[in-house]
């Protein structure tokens, strides 16, 4: 959901943030900070993996009409979920989702607001994966720490969060009509890997404008149909094992978390 309808209705109201589509339609955890007015802000535990979904239409740069509308309570609780997370016996990896992008070249790009509000606090408590959609490409980065290629992941690589940063995936290939990517910028997957290099692409700003940016990290481009699997392994050397699937599943990209290698 982007956040520019603020007209569904839930039990013959309309509710004012636009979320009575959600609480009519689906039945979601009820464990966040206000599961009536922000229904898409939970956790779960699956196995050894802590799961935080997040509602980016509260930080969002790009699309402003919910822009702030929790007063900052999401951030609050996103900062002690995460810290009981990690605190939380037998969870060893912590995976975040959301919409709109930290980290994207494609056509909406990044959003500044969401690194503004929320990266801190991911770096902070060691965020293991963060899972976008929004942009309808597949795109993911190297592991990034302060805002830059802490490590490069290539594909097939592993990467550890303690040391290296965090990877960011764009898995929004998944049935709409698809994007591209900036001109001249060539896709690069498992199967057909051109030459790393920079990307010149923008992120949005305070106020809806963009600011140019040159980035390194931007190190697996697809814009075909996919999908994202995530496989979680547990006991003495815990890992997760990330793998995007074309249309017709065959792999397109590979890569392992592991903590403190």
């Amino acid at each position: 959901m982007d956040g520019d309808d603020r007209q569904p209705r839930h039990g013959g109201l309309v509710l004012p943030d636009g979320y009575g589509g959600q609480l009519a339609r689906w039945s979601l955890p009820e464990n966040g900070f206000d599961p009536t007015h922000a229904p898409g802000v939970y956790s779960f535990v699956y196995g050894n993996v802590g799961v935080v979904a997040l509602d980016a239409n509260d930080v969002s740069y790009e699309i402003t009409a919910n822009l702030g509308y929790t007063g900052g309570k999401q951030t609050e609780w996103l900062d002690g979920r995460l810290r009981e997370l990690r605190a939380t016996k037998g969870v060893d990896f912590v995976v975040v989702f959301f919409h709109h992008c930290a980290y994207s070249t494609s056509s909406h790009a990044s959003d500044g607001g969401v690194r503004a509000e929320w990266l801190p606090l991911f770096a902070k408590h060691q965020v293991d994966l963060v899972i976008n959609g929004h942009n309808h490409v597949y795109e993911r980065t190297d592991a990034i720490r302060n805002n830059a290629v802490g490590r490069a992941v290539p594909i097939g690589a592993s990467t550890d969060p303690t040391r290296d940063g965090i990877v960011y995936v764009t898995a929004g290939g998944g049935g709409r009509d698809l994007y591209g990517f900036p001109a001249g910028v060539k896709e690069s997957y498992e199967g057909h890997v051109t030459r790393h290099g920079t990307v010149d692409t923008v992120r949005w700003e305070k106020g809806q404008h963009t600011e140019a940016e040159t980035v390194e990290w931007s190190r697996v481009r697809y814009r075909g149909f996919s999908l994202l699997s995530v496989e979680a392994e547990s006991g003495s050397t815990p890992r997760l094992k990330v793998s995007a699937l074309d249309g017709n599943g065959k792999r397109i990209d590979h890569f392992e978390v592991r903590r403190g290698r």
